[in-house]
């Protein structure tokens, strides 16, 4: 949170996920607005890629997975192991 500018919005989207410790403190002096979604538009979606493309947002690939993988990419993201601690 603290990489982020003032005034920014957050979505958080997906169903899975583990936990997410914040700071609390931090969210009336920058100005943060949370916001949750569970699942997305596929108009939400065009929108997302459209940001990344103009790499306004940038992805985060911490693993890539084979189309015959997908079963262990899900699983992996469930158990909250699919970014690597840096």
């Amino acid at each position: 949170m603290n990489m982020l500018r003032r005034r920014v919005r957050v979505v958080l989207v997906g169903l899975f996920g583990g936990e997410l410790k914040l700071n609390l403190v931090t969210f009336p002096t920058r100005t943060y607005r949370l916001i949750g979604s569970y699942i997305g538009t596929l108009n939400d979606f065009r929108v997302f890629v459209s940001l990344a493309k103009k790499v306004i947002i940038k992805p985060v690939i911490s693993n890539r997975f084979k189309l015959d993988e997908s079963t262990k990419a899900l699983q992996i993201l469930k158990d909250n192991k699919i970014i690597e601690e840096v």
